[in-house]
């Protein structure tokens, strides 16, 4: 994997539509800076739970346009590196999940992904970044195993979001 890549890749996509836009960051006041993250993150899960239809009945993955799936997944993985590099969360490397429990049930991954964003959240927001960094390992670590469940592959996605990056 090449985690730091997709960390730079991102700051660099953020900082030159900061540029282009004019808007600084902090538009919407200093205090929703983390929210609008937050909230994105979990709204591009949900589309992507909603394309998947798994709450509701296994859809075959195999039905589902390829370009829908990785589009979504990958705007929710803009997030999370986002919020990597907004809070300095962003010096794991591939090591960092060895030890996190492997999972391939979409609602499980879902679920956990939602609790694990929220507990991040929580533990930002009380200054607690070492409890907040090993939080962040573990959503990160289901976000990928996410991809492998909508068998997505590291070097699919990376090309995929290198391309897209590059073109925004």
């Amino acid at each position: 994997m090449k985690i730091n890549e997709l960390f730079k890749i991102q700051a660099a996509v953020e900082e030159q539509m900061s540029l282009l836009s004019g808007v600084e960051e902090n538009a919407l006041g200093d205090h929703n800076v983390m929210n609008v993250r937050f909230l994105a993150i979990q709204v591009k899960l949900g589309e992507l739970a909603n394309l998947t239809k798994c709450y509701k009945y296994k859809k075959d993955i195999n039905e589902i346009p390829r370009s829908k799936i990785l589009f979504r997944y990958l705007e929710g993985m803009r997030y999370l590196l986002s919020i990597g590099n907004k809070y300095d969360l962003n010096i794991i490397d591939d090591y960092a999940f060895e030890n996190i429990r492997e999972s391939e049930d979409l609602i499980i991954l879902f679920s956990e992904l939602y609790d694990g964003l929220s507990r991040l959240k929580k533990l930002l927001n009380n200054d607690q970044f070492v409890d907040g960094l090993n939080e962040y390992i573990f959503v990160f670590a289901k976000y990928i195993q996410l991809a492998r469940a909508l068998q997505i592959s590291y070097d699919e996605a990376y090309a995929y979001f290198k391309d897209t990056s590059i073109s925004a």
